[in-house]
């Protein structure tokens, strides 16, 4: 795409999930003339978990097919990204800050009420040296990528059922409010940063 748009900020507490999502890529005009034929296929699934406490989980699969011309030269591009973690954040103006034991990472973002769009440089790797010599005055290209909001689900263990073994769970986390150290977020189904009876009749809905 030819202009990004400007990072808005917002509220991005929620759950937040990508099954190939849309995906925009901005480059700069000089490196777009430096390519031709360009195709590119973006898979994505995953899931953002912005808790109101100020933790994170992330947990994603992201898939990149690139095929384009350089100076006439043909070129495949293949990458594959696997992101599983947990940390805390912050929000910045317009920037959200991640930080878990392994890494630290900031993009700007822009939250709806059920959209959340995150803006990022792209990392070109072993193509850095290639667009300095077609775009050498050319900014890096930025990613976009929109993420929806999710209903939480009650199937705490993952068995695909909302059963009897969710509900002790649930029970365990019952009455804990964000902040504690027994608080768990997946059990704070409306995002209130309480589990309480409200929660309890989001899973008594769910059950079975």
């Amino acid at each position: 795409m030819e202009q990004i748009p400007t990072p808005l900020g917002g509220d991005p507490v929620g759950n937040w999930v990508g099954t190939a999502p849309a995906v925009c890529v901005y480059a700069d005009s000089a490196m777009r003339a430096g390519a031709q034929d360009l195709a590119l296929d973006v898979v994505s699934t995953g899931r953002l978990d912005l808790q109101s406490g100020g933790a994170y989980v992330l947990s994603y699969v992201l898939s990149v097919q690139i095929s384009l011309k350089v100076l006439g030269a043909p070129l495949e591009i293949s990458l594959r990204d696997t992101i599983d973690e947990s940390g805390s954040y912050a929000i910045v103006e317009s920037d959200l800050q991640l930080l878990s034991s392994v890494s630290a990472d900031t993009l700007s973002f822009t939250a709806s009420s059920d959209t959340l769009t995150l803006f990022r440089n792209v990392s070109l790797g072993d193509l850095s040296t290639l667009a300095a010599s077609v775009a050498p005055d050319a900014p890096p290209p930025v990613g976009m990528i929109t993420l929806v909001r999710s209903a939480l689900s009650a199937d705490f263990d993952g068995s695909g059922l909302v059963d009897f073994t969710d509900f002790l769970l649930f029970a365990q986390g019952f009455g804990t409010v964000a902040g504690e150290a027994e608080f768990d977020s997946r059990f704070d189904l409306n995002k209130d940063s309480a589990v309480d009876f409200a929660d309890f009749l989001e899973f008594a809905q769910q059950f079975g």
